[in-house]
Formats: structure tokens, sequence, C-alpha cells
């Protein structure tokens, strides 16, 4: 087990592009961050803004024929980017696992949820059928899911929703990965079992030190588990720091506009704040600030020079030449208009 505050992953200088039909797409520019373990980093934005392409590639789960990925990946000190597709297959699964957004096509549908749970404690933990049959029922009953035997027999459509992202949850957890990596854990779930899925979350960091990387346009979510945030725009990082800070002063246009969007019980409001526009294609070349088309605070020199990522004040990071709240110019006081 990592010891807390450590880091147990390292991503620098990332890129991710894609050789499509039309030239090259460039899905994520230098993404960086890091992970400690028994920490939760939420990774925001809107869609299209490199969230799950950025953790794809640290899963290097792209086909290399149609993309390439250049950068460092360090886990646990040790440069995964150096390592061969069958090394990868003894990482993936083992210590860093994923979380698929839908679980209906993630899970085999010919295969019955026993076969696939014992799949992965059987090829990395080297377990007998017998064992690895025994562990997979204990699994089942630490994310909720009664009763085992009954459930391990069945195939994924006799599942719901909830109970086949909870199978998902189990099928990361068989070999208590170093790192997980949850991509948009409760997408079409109701509120309850959202609810449980989070408490499982939390105590996955709880009891076994487990790093998540919780990919999400969700910030009520975020909210709820994250401590950090990275928030994301059209495949770069427009802002990191301590989530709570965050939602109390954003730096980053952007990261203002996500949060004014959410609703509120204390506002009366008839219509909803908005972000004026859309997230660029991803052919389309931007000069300067790549936000600036749809940054109500932008100014000459955004649309001529782009941002870096850098301190702003202490463990804060924004990309942004006129940064808002603590640290930086406040264009929001001074009626900057574009």
């Amino acid at each position: 087990m990592d010891t807390p505050g450590q880091d147990i992953l390292e991503v620098n200088k990332l890129h991710t592009n894609f050789l499509g039909r039309h030239g090259i797409v460039k899905a994520v520019n230098g993404v960086s961050f890091s992970l400690k373990a028994g920490e939760v980093l939420a990774i925001v934005g809107e869609s299209g803004s490199g969230k799950s392409v950025t953790c794809l590639s640290v899963m290097r789960l792209h086909q290399p024929h149609t993309s390439r990925i250049t950068g460092e990946i360090y886990l646990d000190g040790e440069n995964i980017m150096d390592k061969t597709e069958r090394q990868m297959q003894k990482i993936r699964g083992n210590r860093i696992s994923m979380i698929f957004q839908e679980p209906m096509t993630s899970l085999n549908p010919v295969y019955t949820i026993g076969r696939q749970l014992m799949e992965p404690l059987r090829m990395h933990r080297k377990l007998s059928r017998r064992k690895a049959y025994e562990e997979s029922l204990e699994i089942l009953k630490q994310v909720g899911i009664y009763p085992p035997k009954q459930r391990m027999a069945e195939y994924p459509h006799q599942l719901s929703g909830g109970m086949r992202q909870r199978i998902m949850i189990a099928m990361s957890l068989c070999c208590n990965p170093e790192v997980l990596i949850a991509d948009e854990p409760t997408t079409a779930l109701d509120v309850t079992i959202q609810a449980q899925i989070m408490d499982l979350m939390r105590q996955l960091t709880d009891q076994f030190n487990t790093a998540i990387i919780l990919i999400t346009h969700d910030l009520g979510l975020a909210r709820e588990l994250a401590q950090r945030v990275l928030v994301m725009y059209n495949g770069v990082v427009v802002e990191e720091g301590e989530l709570k800070k965050m939602f109390s002063d954003p730096l980053h246009p952007y990261t203002e506009g996500l949060l004014n969007s959410i609703p509120r019980l204390d506002q009366k409001k008839k219509r909803l704040s908005i972000i004026p526009g859309n997230v660029p294609g991803p052919f389309v070349e931007l000069k300067g600030c790549r936000f600036h088309p749809r940054c109500r605070y932008c100014q000459p020199l955004c649309r001529e020079t782009e941002p870096e990522l850098i301190e702003i004040a202490e463990d804060r990071r924004a990309a942004c030449h006129f940064p808002l709240g603590q640290g930086g110019i406040n264009t929001a006081e001074k009626g900057v208009k574009r």
C-alpha cells in the first residue's frame, strides 16, 4: 500500500494527436498533473475538452496506428511510456484500472459476470479457478451486490444500470489498483444509485488508499468527492488547484462560466446562465487564448498570445492573461467587455 501524500502518478507534457481523414487532430496539448496516493482528482470541462482522451492516453489505450502519444507518464516513479504493449497488459487492470463511461458496452454480453470478474484475478494474481471464484464473491459483497452467487451466473443484460456500474467497479478493484480512473461513473443513473456509487468510491480511498481520477462534467459530483480539480478546455488545462478554493474564487473565466451554469436553489432565475458559443472543433486552429472567442473579458492580448499555465496563488494555477480573483487583475470588477 502506498503512503498517503506520496505521488503515485505524474503526467508531464502529455500530447495526443489522432490521424483523421482531414488531417491531424490535436486532442491533448501539453497536459501535466500529479496524483497522490489516496487523493481524488476531478477532471472537469465540457464535452470535447479532452478529459477522456487524456485518461485513455495515460492507460495507453489508443490505437497506435491512428494516434501518437508523447510526453512522460510516471507510475510509482516508473515511466510507462517506455513499456511495450505486453508490459502494459500487466499494468492495466492490475496497478491502474479504469471504469468506462457506459458499462453495458464495456461488459462482454456473451460472458457471465462471474467469468468476467474472475479473468483479471486469474491473469494478474495467478489464482486458481476456485480461489478466484471465492474472491469474486467477496468483491461483489464489497460493492453491495446481493445475492453474489446468483449474480455471478447472470449476464450483463440481466442487471440494472446501477448493478452493471457496480460490476465495473468490482472488476477494477479485483487486483487492488494503485490508481482508479472513473469516466463519468454516475452517467444515466438515478440519484439514489448515484449516491451509492459515490459512497462506494469514498470507501475506496478510505479503506484501500486508492488514488482516483474522476472524469466528469458534473461539478456537483466533483465537489462531493474530489480534493483537487483540473479544468480542461479544448485539449489544455486552464485551471488547477484545490477544489474548495476554486468553487469560492475561480481564477479563469471558463471556470467562472462553468460554476455560474450550476442551478442554485437560493437564486430565483427564469433562465440558467450559459457560456456563449461552443468548444472549437477538432480542426479549428485558434490564435491566442483558446477560450477568447467565448470570453466576456477578452482583450487584444488574449487574441494574440496564448497564456501559459502558471502559479497565480499558493497551489493554484491558471492559464489566463487577466486572472480573476486573488492574485490577479479582477477584470470583472473593472467592467471589461469584449
